[in-house]
């Protein structure tokens, strides 16, 4: 999902880890696709996956200034129940939450990957949610969100995941490759809650 080579690189040098791996890929003539930011955004892609995945009813995407955030509705819950719930659902050793264990939860804005920005905060806040999801949040979003009364629950990057057996069946589906079609049980993420 997430780009292999994130960075612009200027040399190859095979006894670095990653350029080994582009060693191989080159001598096995292996293309590497990469969707992104494109799958994030997409009609049934990351953020609508996750959506689904926790329930969101009545969700609908906010794809104004740059934002790719859905928005929709929970039946009501106190911030800690809620998270407890997120966390079992993705599957995650652990969640980190900045809100008062008690507030009320009732309409919830998502986004997959590095979402916590002031944008998505504004946004989240002009659809009138109580809670955002997403990954990555900086200190300084987190109390801008407090000061605002939105309430945060930052996930694993790594959640992202959900989405690839979407898109297996859906290219499995779409040109007649079931059972030709795999997704690595490879982890790749190098985070971990304890």
């Amino acid at each position: 999902h997430h780009p292999f080579l994130f960075d612009p690189i200027t040399k190859l040098l095979f006894d670095d880890p990653k350029t080994k791996i582009i060693h191989k890929l080159l001598n096995n003539k292996i293309s590497v696709f990469s969707i992104h930011t494109n799958l994030d955004v997409a009609i049934g892609g990351v953020n609508d996956t996750l959506a689904q995945l926790i329930k969101l009813n009545n969700f609908v995407g906010v794809n104004e200034k740059g934002s790719f955030l859905r928005c929709g509705e929970i039946p009501e819950k106190k911030l800690f129940d809620f998270a407890s719930e997120v966390k079992k659902i993705l599957h995650l050793t652990g969640v980190r939450v900045a809100g008062k264990e008690t507030e009320i939860i009732r309409r919830v804005a998502i986004i997959g990957g590095s979402g916590a920005d002031l944008n998505n905060i504004k946004l989240a806040l002009e659809n009138n949610c109580d809670c955002l999801i997403t990954s990555e949040i900086k200190l300084h979003i987190a109390q801008y969100a407090q000061s605002h009364n939105l309430a945060l629950i930052e996930i694993n990057h790594g959640s992202e995941h959900f989405v690839l057996e979407v898109v297996r069946n859906d290219l499995a589906r779409k040109f007649d490759l079931e059972n030709r079609i795999f997704v690595s049980n490879i982890n790749t993420d190098p985070f971990i809650y304890i």
